[in-house]
């Protein structure tokens, strides 16, 4: 995948590039919140007898951190594809080009 010749941003843009459930982002995130909003619910008011305001405080900060998150993340694999095909395409124009021999 990556070979040390390569610059180092090609090296991260190919790890994130090829990341494994990358396709599944939204779900992660959605299901992020949902997990994380169910505990401050659940778990943190009534088990834990956290004040609501408190509670209603960490629902809030999950409602910002996970699209964020999801952003941020969406933002990143469109650099990393972009990169990629930058450099394909750049490789592809240095094979084609004629040597200066």
């Amino acid at each position: 995948m990556a070979s040390s010749s390569q610059s180092y941003s090609l090296q991260i843009a190919e790890r994130i590039y090829y990341t494994t459930g990358k396709d599944q982002l939204t779900r992660i995130c959605v299901g992020g919140f949902a997990l994380e909003s169910a505990w401050h619910v659940i778990i943190e008011k009534k088990f834990l007898k956290t004040p609501p305001a408190v509670v209603r405080k960490s629902v809030l900060k999950a409602a910002l951190f996970w699209p964020a998150i999801h952003f941020l993340t969406k933002s990143a694999l469109v650099w990393a594809e972009w990169k990629i095909q930058k450099t394909t395409e750049e490789r592809r124009g240095n094979k084609s080009a004629p040597d200066a021999s």
